[in-house]
C-alpha cells in the first residue's frame, strides 16, 4: 500500500514539475556573460564528461582535447577522446552559423544534421548519433538537455 502511494506521489510530482518547466532557452537570453560560440570554440580546449545508464549510474568517463577554428561562419571542432577503458576516438565536427545564435553541424558518426541554439550564456545542441548496439548499427537520439538554472555553470574552459 505504501509503495503504491509513493509511486503515485512520485508520478504526480513528476507531472507537476514537467508541466511547470520550460525546455526553451529564451529565459536565458539576458544571462551574462554572453556565450559567443565562435570565440569560445577557438583554439585548443580540454574537456571531460561521462556516460550514464538509465538509472543515472556512470558507466564510462572520458576526456577530450578539441582543436577548434573558424573561417567566417564555418567552424571545425577536431576532437580526440580518451575513454576510461583506454579506447580512443576521433570526431570532427563541421559547424555552420545559420543565423543569430543558430548553428548546424555534421560529423561522420552523426545522422543528418545537429541543430543548436544559443541565448545569453546557454547553448542547446541536439543530434542523432550512429552507435553500434549488439554489433549492429543503430541510431541513438541525443536530445538537447533542458537548460540548467541560471546559477549552474554552463561550460568550463580548462
Amino acid at each position: 500500500m505504501n509503495r503504491r502511494l509513493l509511486l503515485a506521489a512520485t508520478a504526480a510530482t513528476s507531472l507537476l514539475v514537467a508541466g511547470c518547466s520550460s525546455t526553451g532557452i529564451e529565459q536565458y537570453a539576458n544571462e551574462k556573460p554572453v556565450l559567443d560560440l565562435q570565440q569560445y570554440f577557438n583554439g585548443t580546449l580540454d574537456a571531460y564528461g561521462v556516460f550514464t545508464d538509465r538509472s543515472g549510474a556512470v558507466v564510462k568517463r572520458f576526456t577530450v582535447v578539441m582543436n577548434c577554428s573558424w573561417t567566417g561562419d564555418e567552424g571545425v571542432l577536431d576532437e580526440d577522446f580518451l575513454y576510461s577503458d583506454g579506447t580512443l576516438q576521433k570526431r570532427i565536427w563541421r559547424l555552420r552559423k545559420t543565423g543569430e545564435g543558430r548553428f548546424v553541424g555534421r560529423a561522420d558518426d552523426v545522422v543528418g544534421e545537429a541543430v543548436g541554439e544559443s541565448r545569453g550564456n546557454t547553448f542547446r545542441w541536439g543530434y542523432t548519433m550512429a552507435l553500434p548496439v549488439g554489433g549492429k548499427p543503430s541510431d541513438a537520439p541525443v536530445p538537447p538537455p533542458p537548460p540548467p538554472p541560471p546559477y549552474f555553470p554552463r561550460c568550463c574552459r580548462l
